[in-house]
């Protein structure tokens, strides 16, 4: 009897260390399901990690270094934006999410500054044209006045 109480006394220990090392899913999740995981990332990082803003670009980072910070701010309990965000995520969702950046192509800085002055150019092209609107609403209101 002895024998038996002590077999299931160190299972139920060993059980009880293995669950409260955290559940791993043994279910791969689809691409995606980790793009989904990732996109409240893409809010400031960009949908493929490439920033055009001052936020960093995570693309293709290195994946231990991405997975490090991350979990380091899930640990921290700043007052920032992304460290309350991070809270959400498991720690294997965020191995996920560290992957799935590391992996995604990191594009140049010179692409990145081509495509924001892209973007100043299509600003200052509106710009000018709400202009051009007004003026001819000015020119109206003097043919008013002629009147």
């Amino acid at each position: 009897m002895k024998k038996y109480h002590f077999t299931h006394f160190i299972g139920l220990i060993f059980a009880l260390f293995v669950f409260s090392q955290g559940t791993v899913s043994a279910v791969t999740p689809t691409p995606d399901t980790v793009r989904l995981l990732a996109s409240q990332c893409a809010q400031c990082h960009g949908t493929t990690g490439n920033s055009l803003g001052d936020f960093d670009s995570i693309a293709g980072e290195n994946f231990d270094e991405l997975l490090d910070e991350l979990l380091e701010m899930k640990a921290d309990n700043k007052n920032e934006i992304m460290h309350k965000q991070i809270k959400g995520y498991s720690k294997e969702q965020l191995w996920f999410i560290a992957d799935y950046y590391a992996n995604l192509p990191k594009i140049s800085n010179e692409y990145k500054k081509d495509e924001v002055d892209e973007e100043d150019k299509y600003q200052e092209e509106e710009e000018e044209d709400e202009d051009e609107d007004e003026d001819d609403d000015d020119d109206d209101d003097d043919d008013d006045d002629d009147k």
